[in-house]
């Protein structure tokens, strides 16, 4: 008998998704985002911009054992906020207004 992979491992399948997922929101947002991460490195007061990332993916890598043992399960109510964000960055950037489309973006 074969073990189906996915089933095998539920969050490999889930790690790329999710990869995917923020491959392509980066490149759909690519001028947001490159606009604010050089307004992370030109600005003092923004500077802590920058290790918000790595900070997170460490608290994240901190847990993992514990994530390892939770079932990934798909939900559709999340998806709500996401598209909200979406539309008001596209009124932020209909508007040219940026600080808006680096919030919803962020």
């Amino acid at each position: 008998m074969q073990i189906n992979k996915v089933h095998e491992h539920p969050w490999r399948l889930l790690t790329w998704v999710t990869a995917f997922v923020l491959v392509m929101l980066f490149a759909i947002y690519a001028d947001t985002v490159e606009f604010t991460f050089s307004k992370w490195l030109a600005n003092e007061t923004y500077t802590h911009g920058i290790i918000i990332l790595p900070i997170s993916l460490w608290l994240v890598w901190r847990r993992r054992h514990e994530l390892m043992q939770q079932r990934p399960q798909p939900m559709w109510l999340p998806l709500i906020p996401f598209a909200l964000l979406g539309l008001v960055w596209e009124f932020g950037f209909l508007a040219r207004v940026m600080v808006v489309q680096q919030y919803s973006v962020i």
